[in-house]
This record gives structure tokens, sequence and C-alpha cells, in this order.
């Protein structure tokens, strides 16, 4: 009977974030409406980052990789990559979108009467929806 040995050396990482995915964005953006999308992936993300740079009044979280805020101004299509990494690697989506002024849904006129006698003036504000 016998005995040998061994040394083994090795070491133990973080495997690198994948399956990087956001929820299916409209291509188009209101200007001045509320965004927020949350991204899911696979494995430790230590950090987020985007480029280019989202249009004013968005922003990524660099630590939760969410998109939120209220867009200020118009912007062209673009195509913005997100990127998640840790120590190990990275994994990136692609988000496509523009910010538009988007068309009312309705028009209200809240104020006016149900009925009108013929010959008399009315005014009335109307409610954009």
């Amino acid at each position: 009977a016998g005995r040998t040995t061994c040394e083994l050396r090795f070491a133990v990482e973080v495997a690198p974030p994948s399956a990087l995915a956001f929820p299916t964005l409209e291509s188009e953006l209101g200007l001045l409406a509320s965004v927020s999308i949350e991204p899911s992936v696979k494995g430790q993300v230590d950090e987020y980052s985007i480029s280019p740079e989202l249009p004013p009044g968005l922003q990524l979280d660099t630590k939760k990789g969410t998109i939120s805020g209220t867009p200020t101004e118009l912007a062209e299509e673009a195509t913005y990559v997100v990127t998640a990494a840790n120590s190990s690697g990275s994994a990136t989506a692609d988000l496509t979108f523009a910010v538009k002024v988007k068309p009312p849904v309705s028009l209200k006129y809240p104020d006016l009467a149900s009925q009108f006698t013929a010959g008399e003036e009315t005014d009335g504000e109307p409610e954009v929806v």
C-alpha cells in the first residue's frame, strides 16, 4: 500500500453577467411622459453603463440598471447599448427608441353645459389627454 499526494491550485471567480434584457420598449417615447424600465439579467452585476448618453431627462441607475425619468427634449431614433459588468466580464443589450411629441389620446370640454341656447355665446376650455 502506498500513498501519493498532489497539490491543487484553483481560483473561484464570479461568472460574468449573461442574458441581459429589458422589457419591450415602444420605439417612440413621449416627450414629458414618465419612463421606468428595469432589466433582467443572470449573474452578479457590479455596474451598469450606457452608450451613447441617454436623452436629457432620462437616467441610468448604475447599480440597478433601471432607466427612468421624464424625457425633456425631442430626440431622433438612436440605439443605446446597456452594459452589465463585473470583474469577470460583461453582457450587453440594445435599446432603440426616439423621443417624440405624442398625439393626444382624447379631447374633452368638461366645463361646457350639455344644452345650449341658440344665439348665445358659449365658452369652454379643452382638456387634452
